[in-house]
């Protein structure tokens, strides 16, 4: 009583093969040239958090770097946060060529500090 196949859903018929950095049904859409507006993760233990004291402001501008993870980065180069584990396909966009900036959309300090970003892509 066994199984063959890989326990993906491209194991069944009528399922594509995935395409590195690809998605959607339009196999021309490539993900590193989408914008991205998400919430970020591990605000409370970020640099910047932990230097000032706060979260940027609204409006304040924002790039994507990697560091141990994928993060927000503040004009003075320090993390404001993780992105979600979701977006770690753009490390290979950034080594690809793309860099991210933009700026943070939504923030508050309160009991569970917030911030919101949103970035587009532009290739260097």
């Amino acid at each position: 009583m066994g199984s063959t196949g890989t326990g993906r859903f491209t194991d069944y018929p009528g399922n594509p093969k995935p395409i590195k950095g690809v998605v959607g049904p339009d196999p021309k859409e490539d993900k590193c040239e989408l914008a991205i507006s998400t919430e970020l993760e591990d605000v409370q233990t970020s640099e910047y958090y932990n230097q000032y004291g706060k979260v940027p402001e609204q409006g304040s501008l924002v790039t994507i770097g990697f560091r141990k993870r994928i993060v927000a980065l503040s004009k003075e180069k320090l993390t404001i946060g993780s992105l979600p584990t979701k977006y770690n396909y753009l490390l290979g966009c950034i080594e690809n060529g793309f860099n991210y900036t933009g700026e943070v959309e939504d923030s508050d300090d309160g009991c569970v500090p917030f911030i919101k970003i949103a970035v587009t892509p532009n290739l260097k």
